[in-house]
């Protein structure tokens, strides 16, 4: 029997500071750096390199927050003009997240870092975190907002429709190339609700499908497994981000070979649905009853 394996390769491309043709870029690193491009690659691309070589980077300088922006910003201590990229991504506001007024979460960032003070100083510097539903329904911290590897005064954000654009870049990539592969966008998302840290998500995929259909397939004991719906899009996303790293790495183009995922072309945006109030209401109820109970039956035990 044959053991099962996959490969993960990074690419090194050059910096890019005007838009250029991305997958042309690609399709040459693979050939000096990865034996060339094959079927079933899947090409693994950081949503910020794309959007650079879209020319979709945005000038501060040039952003005029509006009043919302202005009262959010006052209400949460956030830069107003950061506060404006976020409401122009977000139809909808879930939370605000004060990291200064969160002393767990900023002593938590700050145990993280080889140098305390200045990780002090960025969350100083940030105020708080918004946590939205983006116009293409993914959940995100500040709606992708990100400064960092861009010039100063340059920022990204959630601007385009990351599904179309990895399909544009995955048909490029096969015309050059010659060879049938995916394309998955990435982008860096927080746990912060979970854990003091980050991974890298799927925000957008092509020619691969984003989650497995096995639910309810049986197990190795023929019983019907509640379960089985992988992200699989996710999944190659952060096998990726092992080499992408978040700082200095300089990879942000991957190769995840030998998977042999079928061919599907399906949209990360199908799978990012928003609750109905009538679900979520059900939900806490529910929930508000049962943590009810359980704090009862554990004062009766007391």
């Amino acid at each position: 029997m044959e053991t099962p394996r996959f490969e993960v390769i990074g690419l090194r491309l050059p910096v890019i500071e005007e838009p250029t043709d991305l997958a042309r870029l690609i399709v040459e690193a693979a050939e000096e750096q990865a034996g060339g491009i094959r079927d079933g690659d899947i090409i693994v691309v950081t949503s910020k390199l794309y959007l650079k070589s879209v020319g979709e980077v945005i000038d501060l300088s040039r952003v005029r927050p509006r009043l919302a922006a202005r009262i959010i910003a006052r209400i949460c201590g956030k830069n107003p003009v950061e506060t404006e990229l976020v409401l122009r991504c977000t139809k909808r506001i879930l939370a605000v997240i004060p990291l200064e007024v969160s002393k767990s979460v900023a002593r938590a960032l700050a145990e993280f870092s080889a140098d305390p003070e200045r990780a002090k100083e960025v969350i100083k510097s940030i105020g708080a975190l918004l946590l939205v539903v983006t116009k293409n329904n993914l959940v995100a911290l500040d709606a992708g907002l990100d400064y960092s590897n861009l010039p100063p005064g340059k920022a990204i954000a959630h601007t385009i429709d990351f599904d179309e654009a990895a399909r544009r870049l995955r048909q490029r990539i096969e015309e050059l190339s010659g060879k049938r592969i995916g394309v998955v966008l990435t982008d860096t998302e927080s746990l912060l609700v979970y854990r003091p840290c980050s991974i890298d998500i799927a925000v957008g995929a092509s020619g691969i499908p984003v989650v497995s259909r096995k639910f309810a397939e049986l197990d190795v004991y023929g019983k019907p497994k509640f379960g089985g719906v992988d992200c699989i899009a996710d999944e190659v996303a952060s096998a990726a981000a092992l080499l992408m790293g978040q700082t200095s790495e300089r990879v942000p183009v991957v190769i995840v070979r030998g998977l042999n995922l079928p061919r599907i072309d399906e949209e990360v945006k199908r799978f990012c649905r928003e609750r109905g109030r009538r679900f979520s209401a059900k939900m806490w109820l529910k929930t508000a009853l049962a943590r009810l109970v359980f704090a009862l039956s554990s004062f009766s035990r007391e």
